[in-house]
C-alpha cells in the first residue's frame, strides 16, 4: 500500500520550496540541490564527488503531521474525523 498522505504533502512542500527559491533569493545563484533529506542533521558534504556546501542545498524533511481543524497550525486537542477527514493538516 502506498502512502497517500505524508509523501504527497511533502512533495508539495518540496515543489513549493524549489519554485520559490529563485523568487526569494537575494543573490543571483540558487542552490543546485533541492531535494528530500532524512535525519535531524543534514550534512552538506554528503556527496563523494562534490561539496554541497559550495553548490548549495535546499531541503525538506517530513517530521510531524497532525490534524489542525480549529486552531491552525496548532494540533487539534479533540478532533472528530469524518469521511472527509480533518479540515487541515499541519
Amino acid at each position: 500500500m502506498s502512502d497517500l498522505l505524508i509523501l504527497p504533502v511533502a512533495q508539495s512542500l518540496l515543489t513549493c520550496l524549489c519554485e520559490a527559491l529563485p523568487l526569494e533569493m537575494a543573490v543571483d545563484k540558487v542552490p543546485d540541490e533541492c531535494c528530500f533529506r532524512t535525519g535531524e542533521i543534514v550534512s552538506s558534504d554528503a556527496s563523494a564527488y562534490e561539496d554541497l556546501c559550495c553548490s548549495g542545498l535546499a531541503w525538506v524533511r517530513p517530521v510531524t503531521m497532525f490534524s489542525a481543524s480549529d486552531d491552525f497550525p496548532n494540533p487539534d486537542t479533540s478532533s472528530v474525523v469524518d469521511a472527509c477527514g480533518p479540515f487541515a493538516w499541519a
